[in-house]
Formats: structure tokens, C-alpha cells, sequence
């Protein structure tokens, strides 16, 4: 049975967790045992990982470091507008709380939550519940609590005060450090509740956000769709391909030299990503359109430099790809 947590995952938050693990004295090569991950994996800008990889090194902190230490909340505060990309400055950008949250919720595959998270009305209170009925049950507790902090960090990005809010209810067991929740997060903490929630006065959804801005809502949000649409349809056997390609972006092997290389045939291999919904040229596709964006807007190389890095043998070609998936050119959208 497919879980509605287990989907491709932005590896920024294993980088996250390896920090945590870091600042208790755990070596990097301890937080990633078992999980298939590289340390080069880490510094690759859009390299996904599996939910069951996630899952193993957050096993592992807790095997090595105890149910005594505060891992969720410790790496969920660490989750920021800017960990997201495009789907934080979405939300950044947002009119109204409202329409933050309904972003949130409608791109729940961009998020680093497990748990299923529902906002539902009730009078003069609004509930956004956190169901983690579903997940592992020996992570439930930490990914639950990591879930909640996340969303106590965005907040705190995105309005110039903390939201006030009615109560904060989790239906878990009070944990041993419970007492270290105001703390670290602003905010008291309920246990052992009948349901996991956060309340807030319903009348606080109109509240505007002061970094509002309707152009760059609908750039993101469009980046989002696009975004949400490939993580949707990508499956197991496409990530492993995908993870392969970024490797080397500038030399991504032929198809050929694909199926050579994963040792099948290249019609089994198209024949598992028809599966999956996706071709080869799709995913290269995809994956220059991610690293082309990245590039002009954090670095000052050239349209040129990006076109070799890219693996275009002209800049003319790279500029009619990038125009293509942007509707603009690479050096308006970077003046832009």
C-alpha cells in the first residue's frame, strides 16, 4: 500500500538532520548508515531522496543518540522559508494566512511533512490537525513533533510577530523533555490529547501577510504546479535514474549508455519509466529547467557558463530551452 508521505523528497532536510546529529558529537558517516546516501548527495542542489531513506537516518539519531533529546523539534525549528524554495517564497508571498495555508496544503509534496496536515473550520475556531496515524510507529512521535516545529519556524519567518494561538495539541504521549517545549519553540505544548492540532481564532485567516506580493505568488505558485506535477508522477525507478543524471549535468548520458550502465536493455529501461508515467528526455528535461533556474538566480556565471555546465554545446540552444519552459529568456529572468 502506497502511504501519502512516501513520495520523492528534497534531500535538504537529511542535510538538516545531519547538522542535528553533528551538534550532539555524531559523525556524518554515523547519521547516514543505511541509508544509501553520499556525503557528495548533501551538496547536490536538487538530489531527492526516498521517505524510507529520511526515515533511516532519523533511526539512526535516535539509536545513537536516545529518546531523551528533543531531535524533531531541534530539526524542525532548522526548516526555514528559504529550506523550501519556491514553495516557501509562495508562501511567503501570500495575501492572507488563509491563503498561505491553502498553499501549503495544496503542495503538501513539496514540504518535508509526514504528517497529513487538514485545516477545518469550527466556529470561532480554526483547526489545522496533524494526522500521524499513519506513520512508522516507532518514528511517529519524532516526525510528528518535527511537523509541529516546522510549522512554529515558518510562522515566525512570515509574520513580524508570533501568531497568537489558542492551544497546541498532540496526542502522543508527554515526552521527557516536555518541559523544554516553551523554550525552544515559544509555545506550551498539550499532550496525551485526543487529537494532534494546532487552534487558532478563525478570525486571524484574514490577517495579511506583510511580505504579500501578487507577482511573485503567481511566479512561485506556477513553479509549484510544475514542481508538485513531476514529484507526482515520478516514481522509484525514474528518481534512481534522476539521482544519476545529476551527477554530472554537463555530461548526461545518452540513453543508451543508460541501460548500459543500470545493465538492462534500453527498451526495459523506457519501458519502466512508461510505467512511471515519464520519459528520458522528460527527466533530463526537468532536471536542466531545475539546475538553469538555480543557476541564474544564486550565481554570477555567465548564459554561457550555464549553457556548458548544462551540457549545451551553444548558448543560443540553452537560451530557446530556457525560453521555452519560462515563456521569458535566461537574461530577462535573471534581470528580473
Amino acid at each position: 500500500m502506497q502511504h501519502y508521505w512516501d513520495f520523492p523528497r528534497s534531500i535538504s532536510a537529511v542535510r538538516i538532520l545531519l547538522t542535528v546529529g553533528q551538534s550532539h558529537g555524531l559523525t556524518a558517516e554515523q547519521c547516514l548508515a543505511n541509508t544509501n546516501i553520499s556525503l557528495e548527495d548533501l551538496s547536490r542542489i536538487h538530489h531527492e531522496v526516498e521517505a524510507q531513506q529520511e526515515c533511516q537516518v532519523l533511526r539512526n539519531l535516535i539509536h545513537l543518540l536516545g529518546s531523551e533529546i528533543p531531535i524533531g523539534v531541534e530539526a524542525g525549528l532548522k526548516h526555514h522559508i528559504t529550506t523550501f524554495g519556491a514553495w516557501g517564497f509562495a508562501i511567503l508571498s501570500s495575501p492572507t494566512i488563509e491563503a498561505a495555508l491553502q498553499l501549503v496544503l495544496r503542495y503538501f509534496q513539496l514540504s518535508s511533512f509526514f504528517c497529513k496536515l487538514e485545516m477545518s473550520k469550527e466556529g470561532k475556531y480554526t483547526f489545522i490537525n496533524f494526522n500521524h496515524d499513519d506513520l512508522p510507529q516507532n518514528l511517529a512521535y519524532f516526525l510528528a513533533e518535527r511537523d509541529f516545529a516546522t510549522v512554529m519556524s515558518l510562522q515566525q519567518d512570515i509574520l513580524p510577530t508570533p501568531l497568537p494561538v489558542v492551544e497546541i495539541n498532540v496526542a502522543l504521549p508527554t515526552p521527557i523533555y516536555a518541559d523544554k517545549f516553551p523554550e525552544l519553540t515559544g509555545y506550551a505544548i498539550n499532550f496525551d490529547q485526543p487529537r494532534s492540532c494546532i487552534v487558532i481564532e478563525t478570525s486571524l485567516l484574514s490577517l495579511p501577510l506583510p511580505q504579500a506580493d501578487q507577482f511573485t505568488r503567481t511566479y512561485y505558485e506556477k513553479e509549484c504546479q510544475h514542481l508538485w506535477m513531476r514529484r507526482s508522477n515520478i516514481g522509484t525507478f525514474s528518481q534512481k535514474i534522476r539521482n544519476i543524471l545529476l551527477l554530472k549535468p554537463s555530461q548526461m548520458p545518452k540513453i543508451d549508455e543508460m541501460a548500459t550502465q543500470l545493465q538492462i536493455t534500453v527498451r526495459m529501461l523506457q519501458r519502466h519509466l512508461a510505467t512511471e508515467s515519464i520519459t528520458y528526455e522528460r527527466l533530463i528535461s526537468d532536471i536542466r529547467e531545475d539546475l538553469a533556474e538555480d543557476l541564474l538566480t544564486t550565481t554570477e556565471l555567465t548564459i554561457e557558463e550555464i549553457a556548458s555546465q548544462l551540457g549545451y554545446s551553444e548558448a543560443s540552444a540553452f537560451s530557446r530551452a530556457f525560453k521555452r519552459w519560462k515563456n521569458i529568456s535566461p537574461k530577462n529572468f535573471r534581470s528580473s
